[in-house]
C-alpha cells in the first residue's frame, strides 16, 4: 500500500488589535482614546471589545462581547454596556448609561436578520443661568426602553477583514416598552469597502 506524508505549515494571524489615539475638539478640548479588540477570545471565535475616550469635558467607556455560536447554535449573540459623561460648553451636564443585547442569524449566505433590546438612562442637569429655552426644556431624567429589528445584506469579500464589496442594513427601532421616551425610527445604511493598496482599506458609509 502506497503512503505519503504531507506536512502543512500553518501561519496563525493576529486576532487582536490595540490602538491609542489623541486629538483636539473645540467642544471637548484635548482628548485621548484607547481601543482594544480581540476576535478569538478563549480560542472560541468570541469577539470582546473595549473603548475608552477621555477629554476635559467628555468621558466615554464601552465594553462588549459577541458570541458567534450562542447556545451552541448558528446564532450570534451580543451584549455591551456603556457610560458617557459630558459637560457641553459649560452650559449643562449630560450623563448617559445603558446596555444593549442582541441576537442574529443568517437567512442565506448573504442575508441576515437580527433582533435587539436596549435600555438607557439619560440625565440632563447643572443647567447654566443663560442656557437656551430648548436646553432648559430637556432638563431631567429620561429612560429609553427600545426594541430593534434589522435585516442586512452582506456582499463583502471577507466578513472579518473586508477589502472589497459592501454591506447594507435596514433597522427599525421602537421605543416605548416601558420608560418615558417614545419614538419610531428607521435607519438605512450602506458601507462600501475599497483597498487602493495592500494594507490600506477605505470605507465609505
Amino acid at each position: 500500500e502506497d503512503r505519503a506524508n504531507i506536512a502543512v505549515n500553518v501561519e496563525e494571524q493576529s486576532t487582536g488589535e490595540f490602538s491609542i489615539a489623541g486629538g483636539y475638539s473645540n467642544i471637548d478640548g484635548v482628548l485621548g482614546n484607547v481601543k482594544f479588540v480581540e476576535r478569538n477570545f478563549r480560542g472560541r471565535g468570541q469577539v470582546v471589545h473595549s473603548d475608552l475616550t477621555v477629554a476635559k469635558k467628555r468621558q466615554e467607556i464601552s465594553l462588549g462581547i459577541v458570541e458567534p455560536y450562542f447556545l451552541d447554535r448558528r446564532l450570534s449573540g451580543s451584549a455591551d454596556v456603556f457610560h458617557t459623561r459630558s459637560h457641553r460648553l459649560s452650559h449643562y451636564s449630560h450623563i448617559m448609561t445603558g446596555t444593549n443585547v442582541g441576537i442574529g442569524y443568517k437567512l442565506t449566505p448573504s442575508w441576515g436578520q437580527g433582533f435587539g433590546y436596549s435600555l438607557k438612562k439619560e440625565s440632563v442637569t447643572r443647567l447654566a443661568a443663560l442656557v437656551s429655552p430648548y436646553i432648559a426644556s430637556q432638563s431631567g431624567n429620561y429612560f429609553t426602553s427600545a426594541l430593534t429589528h434589522t435585516i442586512s445584506y452582506d456582499h463583502r469579500n471577507n466578513p472579518v477583514r473586508p477589502t472589497a464589496g459592501f454591506m447594507s442594513s435596514l433597522s427599525t427601532m421602537y421605543s416605548g416598552i416601558g420608560g418615558n421616551v417614545y419614538f419610531l425610527k428607521n435607519d438605512l445604511r450602506t458601507t462600501f469597502y475599497y483597498a487602493p493598496f495592500e494594507d490600506i482599506v477605505v470605507t465609505l458609509t
